[in-house]
């Protein structure tokens, strides 16, 4: 076939642009396998999570879940006997580990409990309401755009600001944001005169927990509906569950998002005064282990992408340090250890998977993306 002066310049110019693109990918994943503790910066906490009852760290948690609804009088008695219960927890845990414990945390996932346990009913105590009230919270989903279109964009951030600005929103401003007043309602509680001088600023860091993000559409109708729950407030459809993070896709090596822990941590730097974060939970659950490793890197390069352009993430821990039971799965399904459980044994026999090693080594000033020496990639990192 005859080729123009055209064809022939278009065709060097893509191998000029193809080698190029093979430059940059190389020096971007030489940069990354070069990335060691020493770049971190000084006195930011690593480490891993585990679970007695759900979680103890070099901080600690005052660990509860949530039980309360403001739809009756009862349960708003019974949230303040819990509210006893609590203080009373706390200052058991303060006098007995406050010597050795310098950082502590209160509720877990907050939000995943009036959320699951009274609006969708998937966790105890499995109440569906759809009159339930909002609380503090450790799990913000990242939510983003499924298209470019103005109305998804907006549903986008609509559901951020009912999953981080619920509660960033009170903390740093002293009120629910805007659009929560204003599709909520009266539903929404109102707060005492004194109360937003109370709460604004009444945190010395942001927990999060960062697993993936979830793709939104607008969906408008939904605040035409008469009786609406948490998800119909938000007036979105979710075109991919969480744990997905891209449409018609289940969990794979292709589903992290570290992507949406640098824009949430960009979102909390430029919209609530770049707050201390610590990420308290980022791990993966499938048997792959291999996936683990790589996981665990592709977030950690996220974070330290995040501190470089300013964020203030100064811990990061992975969950967990070993397989758990699950509050949802038990021990059937999740198996998020850098330290592997057989369950099948009544001993329950712990061995060390290789991500162990591999984190292990990091953390003594190994590099974040190791090559393999010796055999494949699959058996370095394998079960």
């Amino acid at each position: 076939m005859e080729l123009t002066h055209g064809d022939s310049l278009r065709r060097v110019l893509q191998a000029v642009s193809l080698i190029l693109a093979s430059t940059v990918l190389s020096e971007l994943v030489s940069a990354a396998a070069a990335i060691t503790r020493a770049d971190i910066p000084e006195g930011f906490v690593f480490g891993a999570g585990t679970s007695a009852y759900q979680a103890i760290r070099s901080t600690m948690r005052l660990e509860m879940w949530l039980r309360t609804s403001i739809t009756s009088t009862r349960h708003v008695s019974d949230f303040l006997k819990m509210l006893d219960d609590f203080t009373g927890y706390a200052d058991v845990c303060f006098s007995s580990f406050g010597d050795r414990v310098k950082q502590w945390t209160t509720v877990n996932e907050a939000n995943i409990e009036p959320i699951g346990g009274y609006d969708q009913g998937y966790l105890p105590p499995r109440r569906c309401s759809y009159e339930g009230g909002l609380d503090s919270h450790c799990w913000p989903i990242w939510y983003e755009s499924e298209t470019e279109k103005p109305e998804d964009r907006e549903a986008a951030a609509r559901a951020n600001d009912f999953s981080i600005g619920w509660f960033m929103h009170p903390l740093v401003y002293g009120d629910y944001p805007p659009v929560m007043r204003r599709n909520v309602g009266s539903r929404l509680p109102e707060l005492t005169p004194d109360e937003p001088a109370r709460v604004r600023g009444s945190f010395d860091f942001v927990g999060n927990n960062q697993y993936s993000a979830i793709l939104v559409e607008a969906d408008l109708s939904q605040l035409k509906r008469k009786l609406r729950d948490y998800y119909g407030d938000i007036a979105a459809k979710f075109v991919t569950p969480p744990f997905q993070s891209s449409r018609n896709q289940l969990r794979s090596r292709e589903g992290e998002a570290p992507w949406a822990l640098s824009k949430m941590l960009e979102h909390l730097r430029t919209k609530y005064g770049n707050p201390p974060v610590v990420i308290y939970e980022n791990g993966e659950f499938l048997y792959d282990d291999e996936f683990r490793s790589h996981f665990l890197q592709v977030y950690i390069e996220a974070a330290l992408s995040s501190i470089r352009n300013g964020s203030d993430v100064c811990g990061y821990f992975m969950w967990s340090f070993l397989d758990v039971f699950e509050i949802l799965f038990a021990y059937c399904r999740f198996r998020f250890g850098l330290f592997g459980v057989n369950f099948g044994d009544e001993q329950r026999t712990r061995y060390a998977r290789n991500s162990a090693r591999w984190y292990a080594s990091f953390l003594h000033g190994g590099e974040l993306r190791p090559v393999a020496t010796g055999g494949d990639r699959t058996g370095f990192y394998s079960e």
